[in-house]
């Protein structure tokens, strides 16, 4: 999923630490999370289940447990820490106050490097 010139879907001082919430674009659910001042986005439905709840998940560092059936990811990868699984993953942009979603990402592109996902600097 590409959003054409990023997709604005919150503002900063929307985005508590450590909470989720919970955006939609073109249809689809997003949930936004702010840990350690970065802005993290995954897709909002557990792949376990197909529980439509992730952003009211319990965060304990960059671990999402879902609270449906406790099912937890890393929000950074996407990548299920007990379990096989993967949760959608969005590139995030910060210009200004404003956060955009750039397209969905995937491990496959940039050689892995999850580092490259997130363009949102320290808020």
């Amino acid at each position: 999923m590409m959003f054409a010139a990023g997709q604005k879907v919150a503002r900063l001082q929307d985005l508590l630490e450590g909470k989720g919430k919970l955006v939609c674009v073109d249809g689809e659910e997003i949930a936004l999370f702010k840990i350690e001042g970065k802005i993290f986005a995954v897709g909002n439905v557990c792949p376990h289940q197909h529980f439509s709840k992730l952003h009211e998940g319990i965060l304990n560092g960059k671990t999402l447990t879902c609270p449906m059936h406790g099912w937890s990811y890393d929000v950074e990868s996407g990548k299920a820490v007990n379990a096989d699984g993967r949760l959608k993953t969005f590139v995030v942009d910060i210009r200004g106050e404003d956060v955009f979603l750039l397209s969905e990402w995937t491990p496959l592109e940039n050689n892995g490097n999850v580092d490259a996902k997130n363009k949102s600097e320290s808020v």
